[in-house]
């Protein structure tokens, strides 16, 4: 029970650590004021960061399985179609697809490569129409 108690103050520690850091408070006088070392107060700070991330990365993963689902839904009440040869369905069927592969991360990058003409130099007192001759 006594590290129940531990945790939760800890976890009221982070929390309170996080917010005088948003508002701008520098960490020495976060520590002072909750009577913990700038040390500490900086790794409070840096918990509760981690534990936003990993919460919003959760909601992402939740979220993208949501809409994988309803891409699934969508796929299934036109498939028919597509296999009778419907060339709307077909293409509907094509954007659910790429959607899916944006949202899973399959499309890979296309490289692309700049290619540049090659410099033109000018010779003074040479005439580029006419080869070996001099103005």
């Amino acid at each position: 029970m006594a590290e129940k108690g531990m945790t939760e103050q800890k976890a009221e520690l982070q929390k309170k650590a996080y917010q005088m850091r948003i508002a701008g408070m520098p960490y020495r006088r976060i520590g002072d004021q909750l009577g913990v070392s700038h040390v500490t107060a900086f790794n409070y700070v840096q918990d509760m960061l981690s534990k936003l991330r990993a919460e919003s990365k959760d909601l992402a993963e939740t979220y993208r399985d949501m809409e994988l689902e309803r891409l699934d839904e969508a796929q299934a009440a036109i498939y028919a179609n597509v296999l009778k040869g419907d060339l709307q369905a077909i293409d509907r069927f094509l954007k659910i697809q790429e959607r899916r592969s944006k949202y899973l991360g399959l499309d890979v990058a296309t490289k692309v490569e700049a290619t540049f003409p090659s410099p033109i130099i000018f010779i003074e007192g040479k005439d580029a129409n006419k080869t070996g001759t001099s103005n």
